[in-house]
């Protein structure tokens, strides 16, 4: 399973690092496993230090313009499945999914937190598949 890890974040969180875990781990297994955040911020260093495959992209006020960014990526890769943590992350990757015709949606909450589901949550389920993953502190 070809997987992409979409954080736009620019902080070394732990939001990022729960990331880095995940992509070390599916990587450890021999997946094919690359990192999409942004230049230039802690969170690509904290990813390039832990070795994994990091491509950069700008993070726009425009979701169309970074789907059809993040489009070449998944086409490139072919990639299968997009972990992500935001809403506008969600509708995003879902845009970037229908035009490269493929690919599922999985969306981390962390633990604590609560899912917000407005409009673009609503409207990017349409586009690609999505699901949910809770985390605890287990």
């Amino acid at each position: 399973m070809r997987s992409l890890f979409y954080y736009t974040g620019r902080d070394w969180t732990g939001e990022a690092r729960a990331f880095a875990v995940a992509a070390r781990g599916l990587a450890a297994r021999g997946e094919p496993v690359t990192i999409v955040c942004r230049p230039d911020g802690d969170a690509e260093m904290g990813f390039t230090n832990e070795e994994l495959d990091v491509i950069t992209l700008p993070v726009s006020d425009a979701v169309s313009r970074d789907a059809w960014r993040l489009r070449a990526v998944l086409k490139e890769r072919f990639i299968e499945v997009v972990f992500l943590h935001t809403e506008r992350e969600q509708l995003v990757a879902s845009s970037a999914m229908r035009l490269a015709g493929r690919g599922a949606i999985v969306r981390r909450i962390p633990t604590g937190g609560t899912i917000t589901q407005g409009r673009g949550t609503r409207f990017a389920a349409r586009l690609a598949s999505a699901r949910l993953l809770f985390t605890t502190e287990e």
